[in-house]
């Protein structure tokens, strides 16, 4: 079983409608509950159950996100973002008052709980939260224009004969221009359903957590060529 709990608000779930009437008669006795049935909104989450499963979506969020920014009627788009388009620290001029940047990038970083497909695009605009431009704002717009044309989207968690867990991944070397970090963008799958996705650039620490937990030098050495070269991180003694 899980248990998701805002405040005051739970929400149960689980295989079992005979454990979970079991649980809600024991917390019953502990404090005064009100079951109010199968949920259908939740923290902005929308769920709409049908014959094929659960469907999750963010649709009154996404039109608060576009009344905010003032974008309501804005034409739509195709695509959260240009294709291979790079974004970097120094394009465009700072936006003069970069408050509702953050707030609107904030709000995306919510929405991917339903909308996987936008977690790259978000990746890159969340980079310039402490000096956004106007070349990030119209990368930051693009993604809203993206959204009203597909604002009823969501996720369809469904049963499935396939309990097997699908991690999909790729990588992109250097990608970021500015501090040569590589992005790794990983996506699962469970039950024939999408289930999440994340986009991460690499982590420069890492040979210094290596040399703070082996209390030795540490040393990177690429090993291989072509497509099976490989870096491997190597702890000396110093002797």
């Amino acid at each position: 079983m899980f248990c998701l709990a805002y405040v005051d608000d739970l929400i149960l779930s689980g295989s079992s409608n005979q454990h979970l009437q079991q649980l809600i008669l024991s917390l019953a006795r502990q404090v005064m509950i009100k079951d109010l049935g199968p949920p259908d909104y939740f923290l902005g989450l929308e769920v709409v159950h049908t014959n094929s499963g659960l469907q999750l979506s963010q649709t009154k969020y996404i039109g608060e996100l576009l009344a905010k920014a003032q974008m309501s009627t804005c034409n739509v788009i195709a695509t959260p973002a240009v294709p291979l388009e790079k974004l970097h620290r120094n394009t465009g001029e700072p936006l003069a008052d970069p408050t509702l940047y953050r707030t609107l990038v904030c709000g995306l970083q919510y929405l991917m709980l339903t909308r996987p497909d936008i977690s790259f695009s978000v990746h890159q605009v969340s980079q310039f939260l402490h000096e956004p431009t106007t070349e990030h704002w119209k990368a930051l717009k693009r993604i809203l224009r993206y959204l009203k044309s597909t604002q009823d989207h969501g996720l369809l968690i469904q049963c499935s004969s396939n309990p097997q867990l699908h991690v999909h991944s790729d990588s992109d070397w250097a990608y970021d221009k500015d501090d040569r970090r590589s992005v790794t963008a990983l996506a699962n799958e469970m039950h024939d359903s999408w289930e999440s996705a994340v986009t991460r650039e690499q982590f420069l620490g890492l040979i210094n957590w290596i040399e703070a937990h082996s209390r030795e030098p540490a040393s990177a050495k690429i090993y291989g060529s072509g497509n099976d070269a490989g870096l491997a991180f190597v702890a000396s003694s110093g002797q």
